[in-house]
């Protein structure tokens, strides 16, 4: 996997039209204040997560321009469970995606980037069952914020590449739906994703990320990725740790990932319900604890992915620990191809066309 760092990364990296088989995506994500909403976009130029997949797999040429997609979700945290209150993944035929900024429209929604720290997310999408959602959201950089340099795994070639864009925003957004709205402000978070599929040697990742309350009186984000490969008996693992203005540390190459205390989901999903990261070579030690169970509700199930509350853990022993409630992913790419996976997928998206004035 190829990992870069920062906005001035953030370009369309698949040329337009991309090839067969390529793939992008803009993810944008936020917990309130409160932690009482949950919030997901997600922009796709061909979506992998999809029976677009499975025919790339299954050795077919699907046009990736006719795969494009926005996801949404809202969920409220009501007596200690967390609820839908919003939900919407459609698929068009085509969209604008631009090569030399980042801006991207796909039926009536839209992404854009003004060029000094804010991105934009305007969306008007239907939902499953005759909802019609729509969504004003702003997440916006500090001022100070310095991006994390290009560890030398950037310079690699990959089939998959994860740009940590913004891994600290001031969030803002109001999500109406129907006649009900909701406005709140908090923390959020944007990334750039974009590669080939099959991802044939991806066996599974895990991602999560939270801002942390420290015992040190400061306010931290921390990002965990754990990539388990195919073909390596370890496995690939990046974690950072941001200050409350966006600058970080990324750790060193030599970073120990364990997992541990296998679950199953309801659709026959299996993945450690603990993992983490520690630095083997750096004084103060740093460590990284995720915990990816849902016991007051996941916010996407499925027999691939898993997208819910997280519970992570940082510490620099012995300068500070951190704790904080965040959002993660589980995501396994050898459950996409089968019957199961595939009847859920177009269970809980649509075909939509595009509306023309």
């Amino acid at each position: 996997m190829r990992i870069l760092f920062g906005p001035s990364n953030d370009h369309r990296q698949t040329p337009d039209p991309a090839p067969s088989g390529a793939y992008e995506w803009w993810y944008f994500d936020a917990l309130s204040e409160d932690r009482r909403f949950a919030v997901v976009a997600i922009f796709f130029l061909g979506s992998p997560m999809t029976p677009y997949y499975k025919a790339a797999v299954d050795g077919k040429n699907p046009d990736p321009i006719d795969w494009c997609g926005v996801f949404f979700t809202l969920h409220e945290n009501i007596r200690g469970k967390w609820k839908e209150r919003a939900y919407a993944y459609n698929l068009y035929h085509g969209g604008e995606f631009h090569a030399d900024r980042p801006h991207v429209t796909v039926g009536d929604s839209h992404m854009t980037y003004d060029g000094v720290g804010t991105w934009t997310v305007s969306l008007h999408e239907r939902g499953l069952w005759r909802t019609k959602v729509r969504a004003e959201l702003r997440f916006t950089m500090p001022t100070a914020s310095a991006a994390l340099p290009s560890d030398n795994k950037a310079g690699r070639e990959a089939e998959h590449a994860w740009i940590c864009v913004a891994p600290v925003c001031a969030f803002e957004g109001q999500v109406q739906v129907n006649a009900q709205s909701v406005s709140f402000n908090g923390a959020g978070y944007h990334d750039h994703n974009f590669g080939r599929v099959p991802l044939g040697d991806v066996a599974a990742w895990y991602w999560a990320r939270a801002e942390l309350r420290c015992s040190d009186g400061a306010v931290r984000t921390a990002i965990l990725y754990y990539l388990a490969s195919n073909s390596g008996p370890k496995p690939e693992v990046t974690a950072l740790i941001f200050d409350a203005e966006g600058n970080g540390v990324s750790f060193s190459d030599t970073v120990r990932g364990t997992e541990s205390s296998p679950t199953t989901n309801a659709y026959g999903l299996m993945h450690p319900t603990v993992v983490t990261a520690e630095s083997e070579q750096s004084s103060p030690n740093i460590a990284l604890h995720a915990v990816f169970s849902a016991p007051n509700g996941a916010f996407s199930e499925g027999p691939f992915y898993r997208r819910l509350p997280v519970e992570l853990t940082a510490s620099a022993e012995p300068k500070w620990t951190g704790v904080g409630t965040g959002i993660g992913e589980v995501f396994v790419p050898p459950r996409l191809c089968g019957p199961i996976a595939s009847r859920a997928m177009w269970s809980r998206m649509r075909r939509r066309s595009i509306r023309r004035p």
